[in-house]
Protein backbone atom coordinates (compact mmCIF):
# COMPACT_ATOMS: atom_id res chain seq x y z
CA UNK A 1 0.00 0.00 0.00
CA UNK A 2 1.32 3.14 -0.84
CA UNK A 3 0.86 4.89 3.33
CA UNK A 4 3.77 2.39 4.06
CA UNK A 5 6.07 4.93 2.29
CA UNK A 6 9.46 3.55 3.56
CA UNK A 7 9.68 0.25 2.97
CA UNK A 8 12.31 -0.68 0.03
CA UNK A 9 10.73 -1.29 -3.36
CA UNK A 10 12.73 -4.86 -3.23
CA UNK A 11 10.44 -4.90 0.37
CA UNK A 12 7.10 -3.59 -1.51
CA UNK A 13 5.75 -6.81 -2.75
CA UNK A 14 6.20 -8.72 0.59
CA UNK A 15 4.99 -6.43 2.88
CA UNK A 16 1.48 -5.86 0.79
CA UNK A 17 0.91 -9.50 0.64
CA UNK A 18 1.65 -9.67 4.84
CA UNK A 19 -0.50 -7.27 5.36
CA UNK A 20 -3.34 -8.39 2.76
CA UNK A 21 -3.40 -11.80 4.62
CA UNK A 22 -3.57 -10.00 8.20
CA UNK A 23 -6.61 -8.17 6.82
CA UNK A 24 -8.21 -11.12 5.79
CA UNK A 25 -7.76 -12.30 9.49
CA UNK A 26 -9.09 -9.37 11.02
CA UNK A 27 -12.40 -9.39 8.39
CA UNK A 28 -12.87 -12.58 9.88
CA UNK A 29 -12.12 -11.72 13.66
CA UNK A 30 -15.07 -8.67 13.01
CA UNK A 31 -17.32 -11.09 12.11
CA UNK A 32 -16.99 -13.42 15.04
CA UNK A 33 -17.50 -10.58 16.65
CA UNK A 34 -21.38 -10.91 16.16
CA UNK A 35 -21.23 -14.32 17.56
CA UNK A 36 -19.28 -13.07 20.65
CA UNK A 37 -21.99 -10.09 21.48
CA UNK A 38 -24.19 -13.29 21.24
CA UNK A 39 -22.65 -14.96 23.89
CA UNK A 40 -22.86 -12.50 25.80
CA UNK A 41 -26.47 -11.18 25.59
CA UNK A 42 -27.20 -14.98 26.42
CA UNK A 43 -24.27 -14.85 29.69
CA UNK A 44 -22.07 -17.47 28.25
CA UNK A 45 -19.31 -16.00 29.74
CA UNK A 46 -16.72 -19.09 29.73
CA UNK A 47 -17.28 -19.33 25.97
CA UNK A 48 -16.12 -15.89 25.69
CA UNK A 49 -13.11 -16.00 28.19
CA UNK A 50 -12.22 -19.31 26.96
CA UNK A 51 -12.08 -18.82 23.05
CA UNK A 52 -10.27 -15.10 23.59
CA UNK A 53 -7.63 -16.51 26.30
CA UNK A 54 -6.41 -19.80 23.80
CA UNK A 55 -6.89 -17.80 20.56
CA UNK A 56 -4.54 -15.18 21.67
CA UNK A 57 -1.81 -18.14 22.48
CA UNK A 58 -2.21 -19.39 19.82
CA UNK A 59 -1.74 -16.12 17.72
CA UNK A 60 1.76 -15.78 20.09
CA UNK A 61 2.88 -19.19 19.56
CA UNK A 62 2.22 -19.16 15.81
CA UNK A 63 3.83 -16.27 15.18
CA UNK A 64 7.21 -17.28 17.33
CA UNK A 65 7.40 -20.46 15.34
CA UNK A 66 7.29 -18.82 11.89
CA UNK A 67 9.71 -15.95 13.14
CA UNK A 68 11.63 -18.92 14.01
CA UNK A 69 11.43 -20.51 10.81
CA UNK A 70 12.20 -17.20 9.22
CA UNK A 71 8.91 -16.11 7.43
CA UNK A 72 9.45 -12.43 8.79
CA UNK A 73 6.90 -10.35 8.22
CA UNK A 74 4.30 -13.09 7.32
CA UNK A 75 4.77 -14.66 10.64
CA UNK A 76 2.73 -11.76 11.92
CA UNK A 77 -0.11 -12.25 9.59
CA UNK A 78 -0.12 -15.74 10.10
CA UNK A 79 -0.47 -15.29 13.79
CA UNK A 80 -3.68 -12.52 13.11
CA UNK A 81 -4.82 -15.48 10.84
CA UNK A 82 -4.76 -18.51 13.02
CA UNK A 83 -6.18 -16.70 15.75
CA UNK A 84 -9.26 -15.40 13.43
CA UNK A 85 -9.66 -19.44 12.01
CA UNK A 86 -9.23 -20.61 15.48
CA UNK A 87 -12.28 -18.23 16.65
CA UNK A 88 -14.26 -18.74 13.43
CA UNK A 89 -14.67 -22.87 14.06
CA UNK A 90 -14.96 -22.21 18.15
CA UNK A 91 -18.23 -19.78 17.31
CA UNK A 92 -19.94 -22.15 14.41
CA UNK A 93 -19.52 -24.77 17.05
CA UNK A 94 -21.07 -22.94 19.72
CA UNK A 95 -23.70 -21.59 17.49
CA UNK A 96 -24.02 -25.03 16.24
CA UNK A 97 -24.63 -26.51 19.93
CA UNK A 98 -26.85 -23.78 20.68
CA UNK A 99 -29.39 -23.70 17.42
CA UNK A 100 -29.51 -28.08 18.59
CA UNK A 101 -30.61 -27.11 22.34
CA UNK A 102 -33.60 -25.88 20.94
CA UNK A 103 -32.89 -22.14 21.17
CA UNK A 104 -34.22 -20.61 17.88
CA UNK A 105 -37.93 -20.95 18.89
CA UNK A 106 -37.13 -18.83 21.81
CA UNK A 107 -36.15 -15.59 19.12
CA UNK A 108 -39.38 -13.24 19.17
CA UNK A 109 -39.46 -9.38 18.17
CA UNK A 110 -40.36 -6.92 21.11
CA UNK A 111 -40.98 -3.41 19.98
CA UNK A 112 -40.58 -1.60 23.33
CA UNK A 113 -36.92 -3.85 23.71
CA UNK A 114 -36.62 -2.99 20.06
CA UNK A 115 -36.96 1.12 20.68
CA UNK A 116 -34.81 0.75 23.53
CA UNK A 117 -31.62 -0.99 21.74
CA UNK A 118 -32.41 1.77 18.76
CA UNK A 119 -32.33 4.75 21.56
CA UNK A 120 -28.82 3.64 22.39
CA UNK A 121 -27.50 2.66 19.52
CA UNK A 122 -26.02 6.13 18.73
CA UNK A 123 -23.88 6.34 21.73
CA UNK A 124 -22.79 2.22 21.81
CA UNK A 125 -22.32 2.62 17.96
CA UNK A 126 -19.61 5.00 18.80
CA UNK A 127 -17.96 4.00 21.80
CA UNK A 128 -17.83 0.36 19.84
CA UNK A 129 -16.34 2.41 16.85
CA UNK A 130 -13.83 4.37 19.55
CA UNK A 131 -12.87 1.22 21.09
CA UNK A 132 -12.05 -0.39 17.81
CA UNK A 133 -9.95 2.39 17.10
CA UNK A 134 -8.31 2.69 20.26
CA UNK A 135 -6.86 -0.91 20.07
CA UNK A 136 -5.97 -0.28 16.02
CA UNK A 137 -4.75 2.90 15.51
CA UNK A 138 -1.42 2.48 17.21
CA UNK A 139 0.70 1.23 14.09
CA UNK A 140 -1.10 3.10 11.89
CA UNK A 141 -0.21 6.40 13.94
CA UNK A 142 3.22 5.46 14.26
CA UNK A 143 3.95 4.67 10.80
CA UNK A 144 2.67 8.08 9.34
CA UNK A 145 4.55 10.07 12.25
CA UNK A 146 7.25 7.85 12.14
CA UNK A 147 7.46 5.35 9.33
CA UNK A 148 6.23 1.66 8.63
CA UNK A 149 9.94 -0.18 10.10
CA UNK A 150 9.16 1.68 13.47
CA UNK A 151 5.59 0.45 13.12
CA UNK A 152 6.99 -2.69 12.92
CA UNK A 153 9.89 -2.54 15.70
CA UNK A 154 6.93 -1.50 18.41
CA UNK A 155 4.51 -4.49 17.16
CA UNK A 156 7.66 -6.96 18.17
CA UNK A 157 8.10 -5.06 21.52
CA UNK A 158 4.97 -4.84 22.44
CA UNK A 159 3.66 -8.59 21.70
CA UNK A 160 4.23 -10.27 25.00
CA UNK A 161 2.44 -7.45 26.91
CA UNK A 162 -0.34 -7.81 24.22
CA UNK A 163 -0.69 -11.12 25.48
CA UNK A 164 -0.58 -9.95 29.03
CA UNK A 165 -3.58 -7.39 28.23
CA UNK A 166 -5.36 -10.22 27.10
CA UNK A 167 -5.48 -12.29 29.50
CA UNK A 168 -6.34 -9.77 32.41
CA UNK A 169 -9.09 -8.49 30.21
CA UNK A 170 -11.29 -11.71 30.62
CA UNK A 171 -11.29 -10.87 34.43
CA UNK A 172 -13.56 -7.76 32.82
CA UNK A 173 -15.44 -10.11 30.56
CA UNK A 174 -16.74 -12.61 33.11
CA UNK A 175 -17.81 -10.17 35.53
CA UNK A 176 -19.86 -8.35 33.29
CA UNK A 177 -22.80 -10.58 33.68
CA UNK A 178 -22.82 -11.06 37.29
CA UNK A 179 -22.02 -7.42 37.85
CA UNK A 180 -25.09 -6.31 36.13
CA UNK A 181 -27.04 -8.44 38.50
CA UNK A 182 -25.62 -7.33 41.60
CA UNK A 183 -26.21 -3.69 40.83
CA UNK A 184 -30.26 -4.49 40.14
CA UNK A 185 -30.49 -6.72 43.34
CA UNK A 186 -31.10 -5.77 46.57
CA UNK A 187 -27.17 -6.43 47.45
CA UNK A 188 -26.28 -3.64 45.02
CA UNK A 189 -25.06 -1.31 48.16
CA UNK A 190 -21.81 -3.75 48.20
CA UNK A 191 -21.32 -3.05 43.77
CA UNK A 192 -18.49 -0.40 45.08
CA UNK A 193 -16.76 -2.97 47.34
CA UNK A 194 -17.10 -5.83 44.48
CA UNK A 195 -15.78 -3.04 42.30
CA UNK A 196 -12.76 -2.38 44.28
CA UNK A 197 -11.88 -5.59 45.01
CA UNK A 198 -11.84 -6.83 41.20
CA UNK A 199 -9.78 -3.61 40.53
CA UNK A 200 -7.29 -4.81 43.01
CA UNK A 201 -6.95 -8.37 41.63
CA UNK A 202 -6.73 -7.31 38.33
CA UNK A 203 -3.83 -4.44 39.66
CA UNK A 204 -2.17 -7.87 41.36
CA UNK A 205 -2.64 -10.22 38.02
CA UNK A 206 -1.13 -7.76 35.96
CA UNK A 207 2.04 -6.60 37.88
CA UNK A 208 2.75 -9.99 38.36
CA UNK A 209 2.15 -11.16 34.54
CA UNK A 210 4.53 -7.90 33.34
CA UNK A 211 7.34 -8.47 35.89
CA UNK A 212 8.63 -11.24 33.76
CA UNK A 213 8.26 -8.99 30.48
CA UNK A 214 10.04 -6.45 31.83
CA UNK A 215 12.61 -8.49 33.07
CA UNK A 216 13.39 -10.63 29.90
CA UNK A 217 11.50 -8.97 26.57
CA UNK A 218 14.51 -6.97 25.99
CA UNK A 219 16.68 -10.21 25.46
CA UNK A 220 13.97 -11.62 24.03
CA UNK A 221 13.47 -9.11 21.41
CA UNK A 222 17.16 -9.42 20.19
CA UNK A 223 17.51 -13.70 20.21
CA UNK A 224 13.79 -13.43 18.83
CA UNK A 225 14.55 -11.37 15.91
CA UNK A 226 18.40 -12.00 15.54
CA UNK A 227 19.31 -8.04 15.99
CA UNK A 228 16.96 -6.91 13.37
CA UNK A 229 14.82 -5.24 16.09
CA UNK A 230 16.99 -3.18 18.31
CA UNK A 231 15.52 -3.56 22.10
CA UNK A 232 14.55 -0.29 23.89
CA UNK A 233 14.55 -0.70 27.32
CA UNK A 234 12.30 2.60 28.10
CA UNK A 235 9.56 2.04 25.67
CA UNK A 236 9.32 -1.64 26.96
CA UNK A 237 8.80 0.17 30.66
CA UNK A 238 6.48 2.18 28.71
CA UNK A 239 4.34 -0.15 27.26
CA UNK A 240 4.15 -1.92 30.44
CA UNK A 241 2.82 1.20 32.20
CA UNK A 242 0.34 1.89 28.83
CA UNK A 243 -1.22 -2.00 29.92
CA UNK A 244 -1.77 -1.84 33.24
CA UNK A 245 -3.43 1.83 33.13
CA UNK A 246 -5.32 0.72 30.16
CA UNK A 247 -6.62 -2.17 31.33
CA UNK A 248 -7.64 -0.80 34.35
CA UNK A 249 -9.68 1.80 32.89
CA UNK A 250 -11.14 -0.75 30.66
CA UNK A 251 -12.34 -2.47 33.70
CA UNK A 252 -14.20 0.39 35.28
CA UNK A 253 -15.61 1.62 32.43
CA UNK A 254 -17.13 -2.00 31.24
CA UNK A 255 -18.41 -2.68 34.42
CA UNK A 256 -19.34 1.02 34.47
CA UNK A 257 -21.52 -0.08 31.41
CA UNK A 258 -22.85 -3.08 33.26
CA UNK A 259 -24.10 -1.18 35.61
CA UNK A 260 -26.82 0.09 33.43
CA UNK A 261 -24.76 3.02 32.15
CA UNK A 262 -24.80 2.23 28.87
CA UNK A 263 -25.00 4.85 27.13
CA UNK A 264 -22.16 6.84 29.23
CA UNK A 265 -19.98 4.70 29.19
CA UNK A 266 -19.61 4.66 25.64
CA UNK A 267 -19.44 8.28 24.88
CA UNK A 268 -16.60 8.41 27.52
CA UNK A 269 -15.16 5.69 25.42
CA UNK A 270 -15.64 8.03 22.36
CA UNK A 271 -14.35 10.41 24.12
CA UNK A 272 -11.28 9.29 25.18
CA UNK A 273 -10.56 7.82 21.91
CA UNK A 274 -10.59 11.16 20.58
CA UNK A 275 -8.39 12.78 23.23
CA UNK A 276 -5.50 9.83 22.72
CA UNK A 277 -5.53 9.08 19.28
CA UNK A 278 -4.85 13.18 18.75
CA UNK A 279 -2.37 12.60 21.70
CA UNK A 280 -0.61 9.99 20.24
CA UNK A 281 -0.08 11.44 16.78
CA UNK A 282 1.11 14.47 18.06
CA UNK A 283 3.52 13.00 20.60
CA UNK A 284 4.95 10.67 17.88
CA UNK A 285 5.71 13.31 15.84
CA UNK A 286 7.93 14.96 18.27
CA UNK A 287 9.40 11.65 20.04
CA UNK A 288 8.96 9.10 17.96
CA UNK A 289 7.46 5.37 19.38
CA UNK A 290 7.65 6.41 23.14
CA UNK A 291 5.04 8.86 22.14
CA UNK A 292 2.40 6.31 21.70
CA UNK A 293 2.54 4.61 25.13
CA UNK A 294 2.90 8.35 26.43
CA UNK A 295 -0.21 9.36 24.56
CA UNK A 296 -2.57 6.60 26.04
CA UNK A 297 -0.86 7.27 29.55
CA UNK A 298 -1.83 10.88 29.55
CA UNK A 299 -5.41 10.51 28.20
CA UNK A 300 -6.53 6.71 30.47
CA UNK A 301 -5.51 7.95 33.40
CA UNK A 302 -7.98 10.47 33.76
CA UNK A 303 -10.21 8.75 32.31
CA UNK A 304 -9.99 5.85 34.56
CA UNK A 305 -10.14 8.42 37.64
CA UNK A 306 -13.65 10.19 36.30
CA UNK A 307 -15.21 6.83 35.54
Amino acid sequence: PAIFRDIPASEARRFSGAFSLAAVGTGLVIVNNGLFVYARSVQRPAFLNGVLLVSGLFNFLVTLIALRAGAGLYAIAYGVLARSALQTVASLVFLTRELAAGLAPHFRFDHSIFREAARLMPATLAGGLAFAALNQTELLILNLAVGAVAAASFLAIRRAAELVRALTDTLAVSSYASFAHLVSSPERGQAGKVLDELSDLRLGATTVLLAPYLAVNSSFIAVWLKGEVLPNGTLTILVAAQSLVVGGGFLVNYLFRASGAVAEGSLLVAGEAILRIAAMYILCREFGPVGIPIGALATSTPAWIYT
